[in-house]
């Protein structure tokens, strides 16, 4: 019942639109053109009723291809409600007067109609013969019903274990959505390769995630059957994955969805999907409930499939309760639908679980009687099917055979009166329209020579004034960063440049005034000192980070120790350290390493520790360390300041302007120092964390991954 759910939203939404004959009336078409409309949104009571108005028009003004619209049209609206037994008279119908007319949009849209019919009755093999057949009736390949055909068709493919033609022929349909922007169908094969990863690969977070896409297109555009169909197998998924309430909550969605649309064979897959996973939660008393409202529809609309799949959800819920004797009531009720609808594959299932309940019950005969029954009918069930689609396909062929010979009569009397036309023509009136002709020829070959070069002269001028645009269109976004990132880093050197040469010329001064002793001197060039080595380190930090946004440059990763590292950045802060009385507390051993490029982790470090000490209040603390998962390495600094700001994060993570604020006792910054980190962290596939502290502060992780990967700042 879950892949016919997902069967009947893709095929009725895709085959609808197909040519309409000029001829008919503007009122009947008006009336087919909202029934149109109303089966994409899945308003399947708006149909019924424009359907009835259609009728009625009909009636009024027969005609041989409104006819057949109108039928078309009602056998999809019975399929779409899983009504199958009402929908095969009235699509064998429309197929028989396809092939009487020769239309090849009747004979296109017959097949396709079939082929869906087929896969409901688990006829695969028969179901892509009728795909196909209908395939052949396209004049060109690269359309919408052709592709939204094939994506059709790579379900039955799937079901026959055609894993490899079923997913080709689903991405063929997916791009060509994508790049014509067909929304609609996008979520229909969005969906379909969910399924295939849900149902035959196993790997629920993909299918997971194709449903979710699915869903936001479905949602936007208002089409409610995809949508119930996305719910579903959402809710499938997650049940598969023993996410009960997660499962029940899309359930639920699906459950309104369907019940908007009017849509009674979709309720009733719904009520026992959900009792399947009310079951599995352990809820016997809401399992029960939801098969017996399966049953009630389905008994309601002759959905002769709910009301066995209901019956024997109510058998496993009684069994699962421990009252075997309704339970076994429920059973063979199953068994006689079962039975009736002539399925061995479900005789097989309800004889495995009266085995489970005669077994539990110690009745040990009746248990190995419904045991060989289970296994005799599951081992006739695949020959069954193919002797199906055998004589399913035997009938096409000897129907074609028939409509073969009728076209050969029709061909053999037109030549017959051709013929005797042409022998009533004289030969000067054939030599007369000779040479009409070739007059007419000569001077329509000379007018078709000059359009085409002037065509083709026009042609090449636009591609050539493209090709132009699109290059000065290049240049000029190629200077405008160049000049940006020239402009970013004559900024960041002059600040970090004008304190070693500010430096420089206050002792070059002192100096010349000869008012400096020696322990004096000492102290100032060790300073400077410190502050040159400082402004070289920075500077070599910002060559490296221009490299990298020219595209330059890539890290050279290596299992690189931290604690020298930190020890040296440390003491080139030492003075603004020791101003503020900021205690460090370092959590690392000389054994911890990361993996990074030493050059980039000590401008990541430098950035990080410095923006910590510039934010640190007087007498604060400031704690360094280490620590790994199973992704990565982290290189952590926690402050007490005042902490970042959201907007500041935000401002990081989605622009590239430079963001500064000054420091506890007013320090000035370029604001570059975070951007610095954050782009050389996105160049080893790693990220940056700032996480708030209740008592005031920030911590800051840099996270470097084992694996490269591409990874975004957050916060």
């Amino acid at each position: 019942m879950r892949w016919t759910l997902l069967l009947i939203a893709i095929f009725t939404i895709q085959f609808m639109g197909f040519s309409q004959p000029t001829e008919k009336s503007q009122e009947f078409n008006a009336v087919l053109d909202s029934v149109l409309v109303q089966m994409d949104l899945g308003r399947f009571n708006d149909v019924e009723r424009s359907l009835n108005d259609a009728r009625m028009l009909i009636a009024d003004d027969p005609c041989e291809k409104n006819y057949f619209r109108y039928k078309y049209y009602l056998g999809l609206l019975h399929l779409k409600r899983w009504e199958l037994e009402t929908a095969e008279p009235i699509l064998l119908e429309c197929l028989k007067m396809a092939r009487a007319s020769g239309d090849s949009t009747q004979l296109l849209t017959s097949n396709a109609s079939m082929a869906q019919l087929k896969a409901e009755q688990s006829l695969h093999g028969a179901s892509i013969v009728y795909g196909n057949e209908a395939l052949s009736y396209f004049d060109g390949i690269d359309s919408l019903k052709y592709f939204g055909l094939k994506a059709n068709i790579a379900i039955s493919y799937m079901h026959e274990g055609d894993m490899d033609r079923s997913l080709s022929y689903a991405l063929e349909a997916k791009r060509f959505y994508e790049r014509e922007g067909h929304y609609l169908e996008l979520g229909l094969v969005l969906n379909n390769i969910g399924e295939l990863y849900r149902e035959h690969f196993k790997d629920y977070d993909i299918a997971i995630k194709h449903y979710r896409s699915a869903i936001e297109i479905n949602r936007a555009n208002g089409y409610l059957g995809s949508l119930a169909a996305n719910y579903l197998n959402m809710a499938l998924s997650f049940s598969n994955q023993d996410r009960i309430d997660s499962a029940i909550y899309y359930i639920d969605l699906a459950h309104v969805t369907r019940k908007e649309m009017g849509d009674n064979g979709g309720l009733a897959i719904v009520n026992n999907t959900l009792g399947e996973i009310y079951l599995r939660k352990g809820d016997l008393e809401a399992a029960q409930k939801a098969f017996a409202k399966t049953v009630d529809i389905s008994r309601e609309y002759n959905i002769y499939p709910g009301l066995y799949y209901g019956n024997l959800g109510l058998g496993k819920t009684y069994f699962a309760n421990g009252v075997n004797n309704i339970a076994r009531e429920y059973y063979e009720a199953a068994m006689d639908i079962a039975s009736e609808l002539q399925s061995k594959s479900m005789i097989a299932e309800v004889h495995g679980n009266l085995y489970d309940l005669h077994r539990e019950n110690s009745d040990f005969e009746d248990a190995l009687n419904h045991f060989d029954l289970h296994k005799l009918y599951s081992d006739s069930i695949q020959m069954k099917v193919k002797d199906n689609e055998f004589a399913e396909l035997k009938t096409r062929y000897e129907t074609d055979l028939a409509n073969a010979e009728n076209m050969l009569l029709k061909a053999t009397q037109k030549t017959q009166k051709a013929e005797l036309k042409r022998q009533r023509i004289t030969s000067i009136g054939l030599w007369m329209l000779l040479g009409f002709v070739l007059a007419i020829t000569f001077i329509l070959y000379l007018g078709y020579n000059r359009r085409s070069e002037s065509l083709k002269k026009e042609a090449a001028l636009r591609k050539e004034l493209e090709e132009q645009y699109n290059t000065v269109q290049k240049q000029k976004e190629e200077l405008k960063k160049l000049d940006d990132l020239k402009n970013k880093i004559f900024a960041v050197l002059g600040h970090d440049l004008r304190a070693p040469l500010t430096s420089i010329s206050s002792l070059v001064s002192l100096m010349n005034s000869k008012d400096i002793n020696r322990k004096d001197f000492e102290k100032l060039t060790e300073h400077l000192d410190e502050e040159t080595r400082a402004g070289l380190t920075s500077l070599q930090s910002i060559l490296e980070w221009s490299q990298v946004k020219a595209g330059n440059e890539k890290p050279k990763i290596e299992n690189l120790p931290v604690d020298p590292i930190v020890g040296d950045l440390l003491r080139h802060n030492r003075r603004q350290i020791d101003e503020k009385e900021v205690k460090i507390t370092i959590n690392l051993d000389t054994t911890d390493t990361l993996p990074a490029d030493k050059n980039q982790f000590k401008s990541i470090a430098t950035n990080l520790i410095s923006n910590a000490i510039k934010f640190s209040p007087k007498g604060g603390e400031i704690s360094i360390g280490t620590f790994k998962d199973s992704n990565g390495a982290y290189f952590t600094v926690r402050d007490e300041g005042e902490g970042i700001p959201e907007d500041i994060i935000d401002k990081l993570n989605n622009s590239d302007k430079i963001i500064s604020r000054r420091g506890t006792n007013g320090e000035k910054g370029t604001g570059i120092g975070l951007r610095i980190a954050r782009d050389f962290l996105e160049l080893h596939g790693g990220h940056l964390t700032f996480k708030s502290k209740a008592s005031g502060g920030t911590e800051v992780e840099a996270f470097f991954p084992f694996e490269m990967q591409n990874l975004k700042v957050s916060a």
